[in-house]
């Protein structure tokens, strides 16, 4: 039985490139950097096409997700001041960078629940199916 997380993996990977994208051009496309989400979201979508398409890569490739997914998350975390001062409607030096890096954050910790969930099913019933 296939369960979702490479649908969720592949989706938020998707989401992850137009955020990059967007973030990218949001900034005049200046700063490359902007770019990083759509890195992430790049091989999370190949991980979870990967997941799909093969039973014997299946396991390995949710489990870079996972890893994926806590590297972004923790990559994420050094903007989250600049997003409560703009969310909280305060002023910040690159508003575009803070929303990127919240929306990163946010998906990559939506990711990292789905993963806990599959891998405590996964670990109970000794598949990662």
């Amino acid at each position: 039985m296939l369960t979702r997380m490479p649908r969720w993996t592949a989706t938020i990977g998707v989401i992850l490139i137009v955020l990059g994208v967007a973030a990218y051009i949001g900034t005049g496309m200046e700063s490359w950097t902007a770019l990083l989400p759509s890195a992430l979201g790049l091989i999370l979508f190949m991980a979870g096409w990967m997941a799909m398409r093969s039973e014997r890569l299946r396991k390995p490739a949710l489990w870079l997700a996972g890893g994926v997914a806590l590297l972004g998350a923790l990559g994420s975390l050094r903007g989250l001041g600049d997003l409560f001062a703009l969310v909280a409607g305060g002023s910040v030096e690159r508003p575009t960078a803070a929303a990127a890096q919240g929306i990163t954050l946010l998906l990559c910790l939506i990711l990292l629940g789905v993963a806990g969930k599959h891998f405590l099913r996964a670990d109970s019933t000794s598949s990662c199916e």
